[in-house]
């Protein structure tokens, strides 16, 4: 591989374009950026659907800029999107073979060698980036030994893995490179007054060990935070420089130091919303958080039966933790409460109480919003190593079909998919009963209803009704609709 002698990293994150809605603010590659910008490299941030368009202008971009461009890197995460960045990544690699093509991120983290075996990738970054790539692009440049650089990983007669680095201990030496996004395509509304929300992320890692995290294996249980005068900073300079009125704190575990959390949420003076644990907060604290303003507590409930919840998901919580946070937030602050069928060794009634408790917790509280999901299997977690060898997806194009929806998942059996698919379909109708209008519709729901209370999911003639009526055209989908039509696909 002839190496370039350029100063340019182009830092990529390409999506499906059935996900440009859904977009967050890409912070992995935007502290990465900020990083090798600061150790004298240029740095480009591009973050978009991969479609025809994109690929024509990204060539044509290489093209004139490619005696400066030092390597391009990827940031990737195990599930549909990587569809895109494999697309990506082998279109750049036939067509200018001699850039180094690096991936980062969770998912190439995770599966390192596997990642390597595909002929598209020269060299993955398993870990946090920052450090890792300025030394990798340094060694590049000088056309020194990557067996020098801790961290990453690249063939050499094989897969070499070198030494893994160390944790970043203070994370307030970087910080995300706003200026290098459009910024526009992230703000999404919060509630009731927030309508320029934006995603940020103030701390790393959990110190909990649920099965199906990748934190377990990515972050080790360890948590590291910015400080609270970095983050306040932070909010500020958002709100006077880019407009931004609230703040979705997309921390995998905010509230690990209380105190902490408090403080910030004391400073910023804005609406925002975080994920919590069921079993960390009390009444005062409930009663605190609303006085600073929050929209939206995200708590991940993931199971009806206790036993799933200890044993199988190790989660370190009780069905009884998620009732006392309902109450609590009751007719003060929204919930948002998330659950996942399909872990391995759920029996059927496990599923059935999952389903019981989610009905439950629709008449307890009816302000909640309740998500539901198949299990995602995650390279590098418990419940991953838990799956026969084949059963596991066995190349990246194979981790790209894994969604949250009920498609396309090796270790559950067939019948179990399409009972799935059809549990899916009737929560989502329940879940969206207010903004259903049409007679059809109106006789899906009524079917729906009759499906969760008597826990009959088989012959789903309604996912195939409407999957139909969308294909032609009957009705012009709305939001709501186009996300129940994911199902069936």
């Amino acid at each position: 591989m002839v190496q370039p002698h350029g100063q340019k990293i182009l830092l990529l994150k390409v999506e499906r374009p059935e996900d440009e809605r859904e977009f967050a603010s890409p912070m992995g590659i935007m502290y990465v950026a900020d990083a090798v910008r600061k150790a004298g490299f240029d740095v480009e941030i591009l973050h978009e659907t991969w479609t025809a368009r994109l690929r024509q202008r990204l060539m044509d971009k290489i093209r004139i800029e490619q005696s400066s461009i030092l390597l391009v890197g990827f940031s990737t995460i195990t599930g549909p999107s990587l569809g895109p960045t494999i697309a990506a990544a082998k279109a750049i690699k036939r067509a200018f073979p001699s850039i180094p093509i690096v991936w980062g991120g969770v998912h190439a983290s995770l599966l390192p060698e596997e990642t390597l075996r595909n002929d598209f990738v020269d060299i993955v970054v398993v870990g946090e980036g920052e450090r890792t790539l300025v030394e990798l692009a340094r060694c590049i440049r000088n056309g020194t030994s990557l067996g020098e650089v801790d961290g990453i990983a690249f063939r050499d007669k094989g897969v070499h893995i070198t030494k893994a680095r160390r944790f970043i201990e203070n994370l307030d030496m970087y910080e995300p490179a706003w200026d290098l996004v459009s910024l526009d395509k992230y703000y999404r509304p919060l509630g009731r007054t927030g309508r320029r929300a934006l995603d940020i992320v103030t701390s790393r890692g959990c110190p909990h060990g649920c099965t199906f995290c990748y934190n377990t294996s990515f972050n080790r249980r360890k948590w590291r935070a910015h400080s609270v005068e970095f983050v306040v900073s932070q909010v500020r300079m958002l709100r006077q420089r880019y407009g931004v009125d609230s703040i979705k704190f997309q921390d995998d575990n905010f509230f690990t130091h209380k105190a902490r959390a408090f403080a910030v949420l004391e400073a910023i003076e804005v609406p925002w919303y975080a994920e919590i644990r069921a079993d960390y907060f009390c009444e005062e604290d409930i009663d605190r958080m609303k006085i600073l303003r929050c929209e939206n507590l995200f708590i991940g409930a993931e199971s009806g039966s206790d036993r799933v919840l200890g044993e199988i998901a190790k989660k370190g919580i009780r069905t009884k933790h998620v009732v006392t946070a309902v109450r609590l937030c009751r007719d003060k602050i929204n919930l948002t409460l998330s659950f996942i069928i399909g872990f391995p060794g759920e029996s059927r009634a496990e599923l059935f109480q999952t389903l019981d408790f989610i009905a439950d917790l629709r008449d307890l509280c009816k302000s909640n919003m309740i998500m539901l999901n198949t299990l995602v299997l995650v390279p590098g977690t418990e419940i991953y190593d838990r799956f026969p060898e084949e059963d596991k997806p066995r190349a990246t194009w194979e981790w790209a079909s894994l969604t949250r929806q009920a498609a396309r998942k090796p270790w559950v059996r067939r019948q179990e998919i399409a009972m799935f698919r059809s549990i899916l379909f009737a929560h989502q109708y329940l879940s969206d009963s207010e903004a259903i209008g049409s007679r059809f519709e109106k006789r899906i729901l009524a079917l729906e209803k009759f499906r969760w209370r008597y826990k009959f999911f088989f012959l789903p003639i309604e996912i195939r009704l409407e999957e139909l009526k969308r294909r032609f055209n009957v009705w012009r989908p709305s939001r709501d609709r186009v996300r129940r039509s994911t199902l069936v696909e």
